[in-house]
């Protein structure tokens, strides 16, 4: 599986979307803070006949930093599964608050094509 660089939240524009091969993969860093509650979640299950799998998970941070309440950032991993287009959904909010509006969200358009197109 070709993976492309990990591209910071700030420098993607969820107005472009984003291109992927069948095989690929990209990953967007979600600035948050966890230790308030609040996560990144995905908004709505991705279909199982999507043309994206994508999953979060948190940045590990380094046994030695020991910064309590420190930002910690997830990663939005997108992956190219068959060609085709997506919409990948993520909401920040806390997960038992239900019914509430979230903090934050973002919308990534994914357009998926053939590998070697």
């Amino acid at each position: 599986m070709a993976v492309l660089p990990v591209l910071a939240e700030e420098k993607t524009n969820p107005a472009i979307p984003v291109n992927l091969q069948v095989g690929q993969t990209v990953t967007i860093l979600l600035q948050g803070n966890p230790t308030t509650g609040f996560i990144w979640m995905l908004a709505e299950k991705i279909p199982a006949d999507s043309p994206v799998q994508a999953e979060l998970s948190l940045v590990a941070r380094p046994a030695d930093d020991i910064s309590c309440g420190a930002p910690t950032p997830t990663c939005l991993t997108i992956s190219g599964v068959k060609p085709g287009e997506a919409t990948v959904h993520v909401v920040y909010r806390r997960p038992w608050e239900k019914g509430r509006p979230s903090v934050k969200e973002k919308c990534f358009s994914v357009t998926v094509s053939s590998a070697g197109k």
